[in-house]
């Protein structure tokens, strides 16, 4: 079930991937122009290293289970887990360089941009903290999958004894890595300040430069420009983002902006983790799931 599971996850991202490879020229043609040189690069090398080791192992993992010994059929399943955190680090180091660009500069007439240090452009300063978020969310996806197939057997009473140890591991996971996705969403948030305050003043609904307050929830008024919250802490955001209560922020109307009430809706990544958290905790904690 699980090599299944997987198989239909990676053809669809086979299908899409190859649809949004096409997307660059037939939709955004200038900017593959322009940056290509350095965002070609990533994507390139995320095919030739990742894609291949990825289809290689999984490939053994689908037709090679009674050919091939067990400990070469776990090495395989390690292998198709290390390709997709490096295809997902080449893809985010081409993503995370649109948002923070470095190691590079415009060519003599200006129509190009041209790498000139490549580690430097890899090792954007959006790189690290963007990559931490999204590998910790693939352990929290995976754990949860993990306790449902688990649930769905032990509910069949097919596979007892595996299924609860697949329990056990998936809530221990999933208590683990929640609590770390905590602090990889708090470094991508400092990162979002210190190399773009406007679009964090964006994803607070600012529509002055201000001292920003935590709004736990709420709803922007775009036509009014101001966050309807019954509850918000003073200074809070700025607390988060700076150590300090009292930095001010640059309004988000300073520059063309998307709408604010689609970025403000990042807010229930928090409770999200919270909920997630508790349910992992709930389910290593059940008599009979546990024990």
């Amino acid at each position: 079930m699980w090599v299944k599971m997987f198989t239909a996850t990676f053809a669809i991202g086979v299908a899409t991937g190859i649809t949004m490879e096409f997307s660059f020229g037939t939709n955004w043609a200038d900017y593959s122009r322009f940056v290509g040189d350095i965002f070609g690069a990533p994507l390139a090398a995320e095919a030739l290293f990742a894609f291949f080791l990825e289809s290689v192992f999984l490939g053994v993992l689908l037709f090679g289970r009674k050919k091939v010994s067990h400990l070469f059929y776990v090495v395989s399943a390690w292998l198709v887990w290390f390709g997709s955190c490096l295809s997902a680090l080449w893809i985010l180091i081409a993503n995370s360089w649109m948002q923070t660009p470095a190691g590079a500069e415009l060519n003599a007439d200006g129509t190009e941009a041209v790498i000139t240090d490549f580690f430097a452009a890899a090792f954007n300063p959006s790189l690290v903290s963007r990559y931490g978020h999204t590998v910790v969310a693939l352990l929290i996806m995976g754990a949860f999958v993990a306790m449902a197939v688990a649930a769905w057997y032990l509910i069949k009473k097919r596979h007892e004894q595996a299924a609860m140890k697949m329990m056990r591991v998936g809530a221990v996971v999933g208590i683990l890595a929640t609590c770390v996705m905590l602090g990889t969403a708090h470094a991508s948030a400092v990162v979002v300040w210190n190399e773009q305050p406007t679009k964090l003043a964006m994803m607070e609904g600012m529509y002055d430069s201000e001292v920003p307050p935590l709004y736990a929830f709420g709803w922007v008024d775009e036509e009014n420009q101001k966050v309807l919250t019954p509850f918000a802490i003073p200074g809070g955001t700025s607390f988060l983002a700076t150590g300090t209560w009292d930095t001010e922020y640059p309004a988000s109307t300073s520059s063309p902006r998307p709408r604010s009430t689609a970025t403000w809706w990042w807010r229930t990544c928090p409770w999200g983790s919270c909920s997630r958290a508790t349910t992992s905790w709930w389910r290593c904690s059940a008599p009979s799931s546990c024990v």
